[in-house]
Formats: structure tokens, C-alpha cells, sequence
């Protein structure tokens, strides 16, 4: 038996938390026992198979235009091509074509997940703390040359191997890691157990390391004087997941603070490769800048009004159960946000509410593109997972929300200069506008 999930979600993008190998990301709590799943798995590929169609005919509310019993049709006779001369087919032999059909419907929102997929992920999800093993860093593809590193997160095995920020991994066990498939190579190594050997480069350096994947915790939000600039505050706000919010505003409390002492200073957010997360962390996140506009949620057969009122998210009106903000705050300084096409799903609403907020410029690159839309996740029998797009969402005028974030301030990370200086220019402009910005 399938049971929906309860939290709302902004969608999980497909690109994963780079820095953490994870290929499903800003999930919502699930309550997936996979071993009781497994024990009750369906007696074949046709059942999970039928099972993928039937949510997709009950649930699907997304832009895509379908027919669920033309998807039996066309993908129904390759489930049983793949199952020829098996007496039990197993349920794995429909997942790449479950996940091919899913490709095909082009909603970067509908997705399918094995249960080795989720597994790593649900006790993090949780608890607001993503624990996965990995070798602990984003990087950016860097054409030909392999994958720059852009963080290193702290008690990860890439510290440990004292890797940094702008060193470049040419290959692994002589393989080499160039473009997106280089990167998506270097995420899928990471997940294992075993170890690699790295080639890397440091500022024209060559050095070799041999370094074992290991847990790693995702830090949800972390906040730290800016570099050269102590009276900046930069808030690095990774995914959307349970508690961030609060976070969000007990750093800002600090900046605010630190703002009125020093006369000057101000904030960056920093929501670059943010693959998204939680529709409640999303607006409680934003509360800490502005007042949260009315979400009007299209499903197929029921529209809803999601608002927020005094640390607390309203249904309809009526205030919804749950513990919201025990501590808000109204931070009114100057801000600057960045984001780049790695940012996803609930970082691209708040990244485009904050455009119209006073005082605050955001720089970088056009988004993903799942700014416009909200899924659940719905638990199949044999442990996997489908997301499925649910709501359009529509501002409070009933329009669609774009689906993009479009900034102000045209900028990409440059790779040559993190390469060889170990400099984040991005982070570099975003502290020059601050600084003279009145």
C-alpha cells in the first residue's frame, strides 16, 4: 500500500546536491519503511508498472499533456518485452523504462527513484540533516579540463585529503572527469565505497591523492563574515529542508545586529546550486525579508490559498498546525542574492519575491526553471518513490509565477580566476555592490 506524503514540496530538482552526490534533492520527510516495503513488493515489473500509471492518472496536475492510458499503451508492451520468458518478473526491469516514459512527459518535476536512490536520503530528511556518503564537495564543469571545485565542506573526506576551493580533479583512476558527464561521473563515484585515485591540479600544480567516499552532513545554512569584508554577512543556504527557516532568520538577527554597530555591512544569500526543497521553508524563509505573498496551489480537482501571519503558515485562512517560527525576525538591511542554473525549485520563488524587495540586487545567471510548480512524493510497494507534479502555483492576481529567475545583474562564476587564484568573482561582485550601495 502507496501512502502520499504530508509536506508540501517545491519540487525536488533532478540535478541533485552536487556536493553530496544525491540524486534526489530538497525532499519532504518520508515515512518509508523499506524493508516492510520490500517484503511486500508486487509480483512483477507489470504491477509496479501499473501502479506508476495509476498515480499518474490520479495525481498528475502538472503542464505536461498526456493520456495515462495512452502511456499503458505505448510503454505497456515494452514492460512485457523486458519480462519475456520470466516466470516472476522482477519489479527492477520495468525502472528504466518507467523512468525513460517519465523523460519523455519533459516535466522536470516527475520523476522516478529506486529504493536504493532514496534509501540514504529519508533518515536525513527527516531530521533537517542530509548525512550521505560522498566525498564532501560541489564542483563545476570545466569543459575538457575536468571539474573545478567551488566548496569544500568541512569534515568531509575532500578536507581531509586538504582538497580546495579552485583545485581541479582531472580524472579518477585514469579516467578522465571532463563536461557534465565528467561531473555526473565524479557524483556517482563518490557514492561508493571504494577508494579512487584522484589526479588534481592546483594552480598549475599536478598532484595525485587516494581518497575513500565517506558520510558527510550537509550543513542546511551557514553564516560567516564575508571574505575581506567582516562587515558583510554571507549566508550560504543549500537546500530547503526542515528547520532551515529558522535558521535563516537567527542569522539575520545576527547580521542586523552587527549592521547597527558597524554603520554599514549588509547581507549576501548565496543560493547558487540550491536545488530547492519545502513550500513551508520556503515562506517561512522569506518572512525574514519581507511579507509573504498568497500562493494560490491549482491542483486538478482543488485549488488552495497557502499565506503566512505571524510566524505561522495559514491554509485557506485558517492557521496550519505545526511548530512555523519561534523566533521571527524583519531584516531590513541591504541585500544582495546569488544564483546561477543550478538553482532550483523553492530557491527560485525566493529568489523571485526578493527581486521586488527595496534595497536588495540580485546577480547571476538565468535558474533551472521549476519556479512555477509543486509536487509530492508518492511511496511505491517495492521501496521506490515517484514524484509527481501536482499544483501549478499562481500569484495572488491568479497569474502563473515565472518559472525562471531572470537577474538583474548578469554574472557567472569564473573559473579561470577560481582556478587560479582560488577567487570566487561572483562572491567578489556581490561584496563590491554592497560596499557601494548607500
Amino acid at each position: 500500500m502507496t501512502r502520499p506524503v504530508k509536506r508540501r514540496l517545491l519540487g525536488l530538482s533532478v540535478l541533485g546536491i552536487s556536493a553530496l552526490g544525491i540524486s534526489l534533492l530538497g525532499a519532504a520527510p518520508l515515512s518509508l519503511n523499506l524493508a516492510q516495503a520490500q517484503a511486500a513488493a508486487p509480483a512483477s515489473a507489470q504491477d509496479l508498472f501499473a501502479q506508476v500509471i495509476y498515480k499518474l492518472a490520479q495525481f498528475y496536475g502538472g503542464n505536461a499533456v498526456f493520456r495515462a492510458s495512452d502511456l499503458n499503451k505505448t510503454y505497456g508492451p515494452q514492460i512485457k518485452a523486458a519480462c519475456a520468458a520470466q516466470k516472476i518478473c522482477d519489479p527492477a526491469r520495468s525502472h528504466p523504462i518507467i523512468k525513460k516514459m517519465l523523460a519523455g512527459l519533459n516535466d522536470k518535476h516527475t520523476n522516478f527513484y529506486t529504493a536504493q536512490e532514496i534509501a540514504q536520503f529519508k533518515t536525513g530528511l527527516g531530521s533537517g540533516v542530509v548525512t550521505q556518503r560522498s566525498l564532501g564537495i560541489v564542483t563545476e564543469p570545466l569543459g575538457s579540463g575536468g571539474q573545478v571545485i567551488a566548496e569544500v565542506y568541512p569534515n568531509s573526506p575532500a578536507s581531509r585529503a586538504l582538497w580546495q576551493v579552485g583545485d581541479v580533479i582531472r580524472s579518477a583512476n585514469a579516467v578522465a572527469l571532463d563536461g557534465v558527464q565528467g561531473k555526473a561521473a565524479l557524483t556517482h563515484l563518490g557514492s561508493r565505497e571504494q577508494s579512487a585515485e584522484f589526479r588534481l591540479e592546483r594552480q598549475g600544480k599536478a598532484m595525485t591523492a587516494q581518497v575513500t567516499p565517506g558520510p558527510v552532513a550537509l550543513e542546511l545554512l551557514s553564516a560567516r563574515p564575508a571574505p575581506g569584508a567582516p562587515d558583510i554577512t554571507l549566508i550560504r543556504l543549500r537546500a530547503f529542508l526542515p528547520g532551515v527557516a529558522q535558521q535563516l532568520h537567527d542569522a539575520l538577527r545576527a547580521a542586523q545586529n552587527k549592521s547597527a554597530d558597524t554603520r554599514g555591512g549588509g547581507v549576501i544569500l548565496d543560493l547558487r546550486w540550491n536545488g530547492g526543497g519545502l513550500l513551508d521553508e520556503y515562506l517561512l524563509a522569506l518572512a525574514a525579508f519581507m511579507d509573504p505573498p498568497k500562493l494560490i496551489n491549482q491542483a486538478r480537482f482543488v485549488t488552495t490559498t497557502l499565506g503566512y501571519q505571524s510566524g505561522k503558515l495559514t491554509l485557506n485562512g485558517a492557521a496550519l498546525p505545526g511548530p512555523g517560527l519561534s523566533s521571527p525576525v524583519r531584516y531590513s538591511g541591504k541585500l544582495v542574492v546569488l544564483v546561477d542554473r543550478d538553482t532550483a525549485s523553492a530557491a527560485e520563488y525566493l529568489a523571485t519575491d526578493l527581486l521586488g524587495r527595496p534595497g536588495t540586487t540580485v546577480i547571476g545567471e538565468p535558474t533551472y526553471g521549476l519556479g512555477d510548480t509543486g509536487t509530492t512524493l508518492q511511496e511505491l510497494s517495492d521501496g521506490s518513490v515517484l514524484q509527481i507534479t501536482t499544483i501549478s502555483v499562481l500569484n495572488a492576481q491568479k497569474q502563473p509565477r515565472p518559472s525562471k529567475v531572470i537577474p538583474p545583474v548578469s554574472a557567472r562564476l569564473d573559473l579561470r580566476q577560481l582556478t587560479s587564484a582560488g577567487q570566487d568573482s561572483m562572491l567578489s561582485l556581490a561584496i563590491q555592490t554592497l560596499n557601494s550601495t548607500p
